[in-house]
């Protein structure tokens, strides 16, 4: 079983404005349901879960009954940190050992259906998926000041990390009974699994510039210019 879980609590602070960003209208939708859609309408995908602030949740139950999924969506209720929205997720499915959770940014409106494609076929003999762009940028290391370059790491091993990012539950099971061990909340699940489980590898898939992060009020006008072009290339296969 696989269940898409879109992480929807976010204050979206960076962006500006009164509403969080994953509420903020898109082409005539809000972000967060491009962002379900994208998931409802994948065959692989049997389940989405939806974590959202308690501050947010009427606001999402009012947009799920406007446009209900076809798939079962459940809310969670997460806390004020993204490990806390993966608490919550993990707990709601922690009695499927043998299920696999997609963990996707709700800000992220515009993933692919390839790219679910290649996370969903790649956890059949994985238990951990990351989704990832090249970096084209240089990198600089830099102290803790930000003053002086310390370090130029080769941006040939440096990739831009987007999501979803996919884990078997039994997986996550173990991570959170060795951070129990060790008296420590965690934080990037993906981050966490290759520090203290190594067997773990994490596979790659590759991700796409379209699968943007909405983080800045200006991203707004360029996801809308994707969105048109899909929905044209849509209306053009249909008219075919």
């Amino acid at each position: 079983m696989n269940i898409a879980v879109i992480l929807a609590g976010g204050g979206g602070n960076r962006a500006g404005g009164a509403l969080p960003k994953q509420f903020w209208d898109l082409a005539g939708k809000t972000v967060v349901e491009r962002a379900i859609a994208a998931f409802d309408r994948h065959p692989g995908i049997d389940e989405i879960a939806v974590v959202i602030s308690v501050a947010q949740r009427r606001r999402m139950e009012e947009i799920l009954a406007r446009n209900p999924c076809r798939k079962s969506c459940k809310i969670l209720l997460g806390g004020k940190e993204r490990f806390d929205s993966t608490l919550a997720a993990y707990h709601a499915y922690e009695s499927h050992p043998g299920a696999s959770l997609l963990f996707h940014d709700a800000a992220r409106p515009r993933v692919s259906q390839r790219i679910i494609s290649d996370v969903v076929a790649a956890l059949r003999e994985c238990e951990a998926v990351n989704v990832a762009v090249p970096a084209v940028d240089s990198f600089l290391g830099v102290n803790s000041a930000k003053t002086l370059v310390t370090d130029y790491p080769d941006r040939n091993l440096l990739q831009r990390g987007q999501s979803p990012q996919a884990f078997r539950v039994s997986l996550i099971s173990k991570l959170l009974g060795i951070l129990k061990s060790e008296g420590r909340e965690g934080g990037d699940i993906c981050a966490e699994i290759l520090r203290r489980i190594p067997s773990a590898k994490i596979h790659l898939v590759k991700g796409e510039e379209s699968n943007m992060k909405l983080t800045y009020n200006d991203d707004i006008h360029l996801l809308e210019t994707w969105v048109r072009i899909a929905e044209s290339d849509l209306e053009g296969g249909d008219q075919k």
